[in-house]
């Protein structure tokens, strides 16, 4: 059976990881499937030859389906690469999921998604849809809301990308409000994220700190299912911002039981969002807490002067 929701594969020179995450693609057999590569690094030894094998496993495709490729000739970075690809994607759909080469799915999280996108198309109160889980009970429920969007396989709507700022040139104005306060509930987790934000806007190379921005500052809901349907691959010296961490997740995944069980109400949990912040953020580690701590005193000096 095909899938009908489309689906965004993301990739760059890694040829072993597509190996493995684009075999899951290929299981669930999307109607339409948009490919987006960045370009070799041209003074990096082997870089041409790692794209090229890339683009090769990724010509090779068994199944009826619509291939929309867009693939940079030049290497233009993790930011600017996977902004302009889904910029060019939701052009083309109004909704999409969301997979790069280093995201180990569970196959069912295809169906998973498919089925939440259209259950949550007219209710603006929802953003994202991710694979990530917590394993914490659940009272019976598939799935449960929260204020983070975890991007290792997620599926969103076109609504949602279009108020999606690549450089977040509003976080200087919102900066100084309660904006992060409100949204995550932990003073903590506000400051952490307040350094992170400010790294983004002086230019990181990353598009998935302006996700979680947008969710913020729009009050949107994040969708995390009862059991973890992933596994990211890329914790190594291949990654572009995962070089020194450790991956949260091994690479067992757990498989979402159909039909889904739809919650009474979209209340977040703080008690899960403790977990998430120290699952997927280490921010309950003693180094963390020391980190957001000295940067929260100073940034009290700095308001007191």
């Amino acid at each position: 059976m095909s899938l009908a929701t489309p689906v965004a594969y993301i990739a760059y020179n890694r040829p072993s990881h597509a190996a493995r995450t684009f075999r899951l693609v290929a299981q669930a057999k999307p109607e339409t499937l948009f490919i987006i590569l960045d370009g070799p690094k041209e003074h990096v030894p082997g870089d041409a030859e790692k794209c090229a094998a890339v683009r090769n496993l990724l010509s090779q495709i068994d199944w009826k389906c619509t291939v929309r490729p867009n693939v940079s000739a030049d290497n233009i970075g993790s930011r600017k690469r996977v902004q302009s690809g889904l910029d060019w994607v939701f052009r083309h759909v109004d909704r999409a999921i969301v997979v790069e080469d280093d995201c180990l799915l569970d196959p069912s999280f295809f169906q998973f998604a498919d089925e939440l996108l259209a259950y949550y198309e007219n209710d603006s109160r929802v953003g994202i849809i991710c694979a990530q889980g917590d394993e914490l009970p659940s009272n019976g429920a598939s799935y449960h809301a929260s204020r983070y969007p975890v991007l290792w396989g997620w599926a969103t709507w076109r609504r949602t990308w279009q108020i999606y700022e690549p450089d977040i040139e509003s976080w200087p104005s919102t900066r100084t409000s309660d904006l992060l306060m409100n949204a995550l509930k932990n003073p903590l987790a506000a400051a952490y994220w307040r350094g992170q934000l400010d790294r983004t806007y002086a230019g990181l190379d990353a598009w998935d700190y302006q996700v979680n921005y947008c969710c913020w500052r729009h009050d949107l809901l994040c969708i995390h299912p009862a059991v973890n349907m992933l596994s990211n691959i890329g914790f190594d010296a291949e990654a572009t911002n995962t070089v020194h961490r450790r991956t949260p997740f091994g690479e067992a995944t757990s498989r979402m039981d159909f039909p889904i069980r739809h919650p009474a109400t979209l209340a977040v949990s703080q008690v899960r969002e403790a977990r998430l912040l120290d699952l997927h953020y280490g921010i309950s580690s003693e180094e963390a807490l020391k980190r957001v701590r000295t940067r929260v005193a100073i940034e009290r000096a700095g308001d007191a002067g």
